[in-house]
């Protein structure tokens, strides 16, 4: 792969990855969770059309990847020690006789 080639690449992600961020900053149209607009894809679909569906791909995978990896690495970090947190609340609750206390081990 030539190096201009490469270099359009990283900056069609840079963009999309902009786009998303910005994205993610206004309120959905549509009173749904979780819709969005997408408005980050037509950086997709600009590459696909320009450069082809192989480095469509690889753009959408690196904003995607970059988008997405902080939120995986925090909660994965994060999850052991909001079981261990449940289960200390619980032991608390239990200890002070609490009859309402909750039974999910799921959080």
């Amino acid at each position: 792969m030539k190096t201009k080639k490469l270099t359009l690449l990283a900056l069609l992600a840079a963009i999309a990855l902009t786009i998303f961020m910005i994205e993610a900053q206004i309120p959905s149209p549509v009173p749904i969770p979780g819709v969005k607009l997408g408005l980050a894809n037509i950086v997709t679909v600009f590459t696909v059309f320009v450069l082809g569906p192989k480095e469509g791909a690889a753009v959408l995978a690196v904003w995607v990847l970059l988008a997405n990896l902080p939120f995986m690495v925090i909660q994965r970090y994060n999850r052991p020690r909001l079981v261990r947190l449940a289960a200390l609340l619980r032991k608390r609750e239990q200890k002070k006789g609490d009859t309402s206390a909750r039974t999910d081990t799921d959080l």
